[in-house]
């Protein structure tokens, strides 16, 4: 049998997603998690999450949700005021979703000399899927080198900060 939690707890369960995962979360991921760890009718989340949506509390980019900053303002005022065992569960459940999300991607790069230059190019895969790939000319093999290993380091963030970037949010 599922959960019935009040409105605002469930509410602030699901701005915690955000908090612990820092970064955007697919709409689907959102909804699932506190419906899947704190066994919360899926309905129920996802009413909850449209509402967050309408009040500007989470901003849609996309197929992508992030928290806004009067998201953050609340849930910096309220976290509290949810179940702490539900808290952890959140937390918990969300590192897991994000680790299985990572576990299709992967990425490619290369370094081709080029005259003075050397071109740079920056691949992100999930699967057989082309995410993301960028190429660019540094000065250096040595600057090359840096920009591959940063990239293989963290091709999400790498990602978002430019996806960012280029739609003039910060995602």
């Amino acid at each position: 049998m599922a959960n019935i939690l009040p409105d605002q707890q469930l509410k602030i369960l699901i701005l915690l997603v955000f908090r612990a995962a820092k970064a955007p979360l697919p709409l689907t991921v959102l909804t699932d998690i506190p419906a899947d760890s704190c066994d919360i009718n899926c309905l129920d989340v996802q009413r909850c999450v449209n509402e967050l949506i309408e009040q500007k509390h989470i901003v849609s980019v996309g197929d992508f949700c992030k928290i806004s900053d009067t998201g953050e303002i609340i849930i910096d005022e309220l976290e509290n005021s949810a179940p702490l065992s539900l808290r952890k569960k959140i937390a918990a459940a969300t590192t897991i979703k994000l680790a299985e999300l990572r576990i299709g991607l992967s990425t490619e790069t290369t370094v081709t000399e080029t005259g003075n230059d050397f071109l740079t190019k920056l691949v992100l895969l999930d699967g057989d899927s082309k995410l993301f790939e960028v190429s660019f000319l540094c000065p250096t093999k040595s600057q090359a080198e840096t920009c591959i290993r940063t990239f293989k380091e963290n091709p999400t963030e790498v990602f978002r900060k430019i996806l960012g970037v280029l739609v003039k949010e910060d995602i």
